[in-house]
């Protein structure tokens, strides 16, 4: 999310990548995992972080992957700045990264996710 290539740019790259795991594992599922937020100095959201997710999301559907957004999880725009505040914090001063307890969050999301997605596959 911090170099300067246009974040559509990304979409081949991700597409090639998905190729060559599904040549290596055809039968296997796959799930595209966005970035999560970001800030910028003034702590609002990082506009490429959304450009990358709306690009990871297209190439899942076109792929027929899953996808998941971590910026979502984290509560849309704004994300970043909301994790900071809480208490005890759950995102770092560098507008990057997350403290333990943020990370623990958002891998709770992911699994809660993926075992809700699991569960209403047995219902089927």
């Amino acid at each position: 999310a911090f170099d300067n290539r246009r974040a559509d740019a990304t979409g081949p790259e991700l597409e090639e990548l998905i190729g060559r795991i599904r040549r290596g594992a055809p039968s296997a599922d796959c799930l595209v995992v966005g970035p999560p937020d970001a800030a910028q100095p003034d702590l609002t959201s990082l506009p490429r972080v959304a450009e990358l997710e709306s690009v990871f999301d297209a190439v899942a559907a076109r792929t027929g992957c899953g996808f998941f957004s971590l910026r979502e999880a984290m509560g849309g725009e704004g994300g970043y700045a909301r994790f900071q505040r809480e208490s005890p914090p759950l995102a770092r001063s560098d507008r990057i990264h997350f403290t333990p307890a943020g990370y623990e969050k958002l891998g709770g999301a992911l699994a809660d996710a993926l075992l809700a997605a699991y569960d209403r596959s047995r219902e089927r």
